[in-house]
């Protein structure tokens, strides 16, 4: 026997909509909630963009290790076999990122801390098998890339506590949008630090963020993908240019610290970003591919040999001033490929990534000379 249908009895009634209790005063402000959602959800799916590329690539690295280390370093220790991720604040943001890193990043619960000051109310993460407890100087001495989701107010502490534990590859990202990087630097005596940058534009696209009920289910929905590509600014939001160049930097630094040839480290960011899985879908020939001089200026590369590793490089520096990335990142074929890229990693089906591609193509057969 069938059983019945259920019915929506609330369904279609205006009075328990959000906005029916609002005053006409009150109403003028309703963009906020909107750019409220897009600045979360954008930070989440950037953040859990890359602790995918740096998972891939360590994963890589430590795949060929034998071949490629000529000196050991603690950063790839033969017992971390994933990115190590940890979250300070286990507020909103840092439960949204923790789900988001899970099941769109798919990092392994082993591979995820959260220091917070209340970890008992944290029940819910902790069912995942995430370790859920309050020590940022636990937490910042084992992080290889550590969220800063705490309230402003608490940020000076926070550095106070994480300044001397922070290993030098660690990467700081911080979700705190009041502090600039410079401040960071300051408070941390750290120049790994990544913090996006949003503004909003005066295209409005509020529907697009508030049509999904938490980031997960945002993040598995491809217009909402597209909404939040770094590479695009027809959303409402868009992030800073500098940080696409922070996080190629970020990948840089990881070959580096592994003593990595600049030859090795350049044929790994190009098979990551530009050549994986091209070769029966798209047309290599047409592919960019980055060089040395994509990364450090020419005179620096013209010496620097095939068998040497990068410098290291000052993540906050990249943020603040030109690089040779800036030029080579304003390249619009190069954003359209970039952002099949994005797509795929936060799975957006092998057909429409195709579909960007071909888009891709056709912009640059009839762009003018």
């Amino acid at each position: 026997m069938n059983s019945p249908k259920m019915t929506d009895v609330a369904a279609n009634l205006r009075t328990l909509d959000f906005e029916s209790g609002l005053s006409v005063d009150e109403r003028q402000f309703l963009f906020l909630r909107a750019r409220a959602s897009a600045k979360t959800i954008c930070g989440c799916a950037h953040a859990t963009f890359f602790c995918k590329l740096l998972h891939t690539v360590r994963k890589k690295l430590l795949k060929g290790s034998a071949s490629v280390m000529s000196k050991p370093s603690s950063m790839f220790s033969s017992d971390a076999e994933c990115l190590k991720v940890g979250i300070i604040g286990g507020g909103h943001i840092g439960k949204q990122l923790v789900h988001a890193l899970l099941e769109v990043a798919c990092l392994k619960p082993s591979a995820i801390n959260v220091s917070s000051r209340r970890p008992e109310t944290l029940e819910d993460l902790e069912k995942l098998e995430v370790k859920c407890f309050y020590n940022n100087g636990r937490l910042a001495a084992w992080a290889d890339v550590l969220f800063l989701c705490c309230l402003p107010s608490h940020l000076s502490h926070v550095c106070a506590e994480i300044q001397h534990k922070l290993n030098r590859t660690c990467v700081v990202y911080s979700f705190v949008s009041a502090v600039p990087v410079l401040r960071l630097q300051q408070l941390l005596s750290h120049n790994m630090i990544l913090r996006p940058e949003y503004n909003f534009t005066s295209e409005s696209s509020g529907e697009v963020w508030l049509t999904k009920c938490g980031i997960v289910a945002s993040l598995r929905d491809p217009v909402v993908i597209e909404a939040t590509c770094p590479f695009r600014e027809n959303s409402g939001i868009s992030l800073s240019k500098k940080w696409p160049e922070a996080v190629l930097y970020s990948l840089l630094n990881m070959c580096t610290a592994m003593h990595l040839a600049s030859k090795q480290t350049i044929s790994i960011i190009n098979e990551l970003l530009l050549l994986q899985g091209t070769s029966a879908v798209y047309d290599t020939e047409q592919v960019f591919q980055f060089k040395t001089q994509s990364f450090v200026s020419t005179s620096f590369a013209s010496g620097l040999s095939d068998t040497e590793s990068f410098p290291w490089l000052s993540l906050v520096e990249v943020q603040k001033k030109e690089t040779p990335l800036s030029k080579t990142l304003s390249d619009e074929y190069l954003q359209r490929h970039l952002s099949t890229v994005y797509f795929a990693a936060l799975g957006v089906p092998e057909a429409e990534r195709k579909e960007e591609y071909r888009e891709n193509q056709k912009a640059i057969r009839w762009s003018p000379e």
